[in-house]
């Protein structure tokens, strides 16, 4: 029995040996666990998960030999504290590669060029997407301030009748006869007439009360214009700049919207303009057709595709390309992944692979040029 002892002892290590290296085996076949965050056209969160992003890091996988469990964030701050915090094992989608997020999470190799842009509803109305924009842009002249300004004329036009009926209707009842409903509705044609035309040829005062209510009346008419020409003035330039914004410092004192936690809201502060945060760029393109915001800046590329492909609002991407960054994958610190990970984006670059998914999923016109 002794002399069996030592070839026990053997057996018993090499099946030990053997049960590790299938727990590694094991281990190293568990899927990794993949956040994104839908953001058309890396990512689109629908009934298959698909986009730029998802297809390039499925190729990453096929040269791996990886397999992955996915879950979707619903913001980018989101993303970066649960990957941080080592709850997933990389991050995709489009994530801007920024200094500030070099303190959370480790970056791979860019896989995308993209920048900020603006967007605007476009003034454009032959792609039949805005039937309703006439509507609106009435809706922006008529405004609250034009509204007072007519009711303040309709009241002094009515004051001004009432007195020039009052002191001519005993006198002078050709003009102005003396029964209220035909004597006043002479009286306020006299009126209008005089306001708009600085007199009225077939009608005019005879007693000296009228004809000093009548000098009156009609140097208040040349205010009473001025005024409304004013306003009018301020409400059409007002609309007209509404659809007419072309470039970003146009939009210096006004707000514009941007969406929370991304690289947009950190430009836009430093850049000291008045910014609105909304939760994504559906919410944020809802208040600029609304009219909350003048503009919305995000990452060029997703605004593109938002604007060709949003049949309820005509947008339009305007003005230059600032603020260029990239686009990468996210890891949490330390990860032993992002250097295989690395060297295979350098492979699919090099291949070729790599444009040939952008041009599936961005053509020509889409990218940041």
């Amino acid at each position: 029995m002794p002399q069996h002892f030592p070839v026990l002892i053997l057996l018993a290590f090499l099946t030990l040996a053997q049960e590790l290296t299938h727990a590694q085996e094991a281990e190293e076949q568990k899927p990794l666990r993949v956040l994104t965050k839908s953001a058309p056209p890396f990512v689109f969160d629908d009934e298959i998960l698909r986009g730029f992003s998802v297809e390039f890091w499925r190729e990453i996988e096929t040269k791996l030999d990886l397999t992955s469990d996915y879950e979707i964030a619903e913001t980018v701050p989101e993303m970066l504290s649960s990957v941080a915090d080592g709850q997933y094992d990389v991050g995709i989608g489009a994530i801007s590669v920024l200094p500030s997020r070099y303190d959370l999470v480790e970056f791979s190799h860019p896989i995308f060029n993209s920048g900020l842009q603006l967007m605007v509803v476009s003034n454009s109305q032959n792609s039949g997407l805005n039937r309703d924009a006439g509507w609106r842009t009435l809706a922006k002249v008529i405004n609250w301030k034009i509204i007072r300004t007519a009711l303040v004329v309709l009241v002094l036009l009515l004051a001004a009748s009432h007195l020039i009926w009052l002191c001519e209707r005993k006198i002078n009842r050709d003009d102005f006869p003396g029964g209220y409903r035909h004597g006043i509705s002479e009286a306020i044609w006299w009126s209008l007439a005089t306001l708009i035309s600085g007199g009225c040829e077939n009608k005019a005062p005879v007693g000296i009360a009228g004809r000093l209510i009548a000098i009156l009346w009609m140097l208040a008419g040349i205010g009473i214009i001025a005024v409304i020409t004013a306003v009018l003035t301020s409400s059409l330039t007002v609309s007209s700049l509404n659809a007419e914004v072309s470039d970003l410092s146009e939009l210096r004192s006004e707000q514009v919207g941007v969406i929370s936690g991304t690289a947009g809201e950190k430009v836009l502060l430093k850049m000291g303009y008045r910014i609105r945060g909304y939760r994504n760029l559906d919410e944020a393109a809802a208040a600029l057709a609304e009219g909350q915001v003048r503009g919305v800046v995000h990452d060029s590329p997703l605004l593109k595709f938002y604007a060709q492909n949003n049949a309820a609002t005509s947008f339009a991407v305007v003005g230059s390309l600032f603020a260029p960054d990239d686009y990468a994958f996210i890891f949490p610190r330390q990860s032993n992944l992002r250097v295989d990970v690395n060297k295979t984006i350098i492979e699919l670059m090099r291949s070729g692979r790599l444009e040939r998914i952008k041009e599936t999923w961005f053509g020509i016109d889409l990218g940041t040029n």
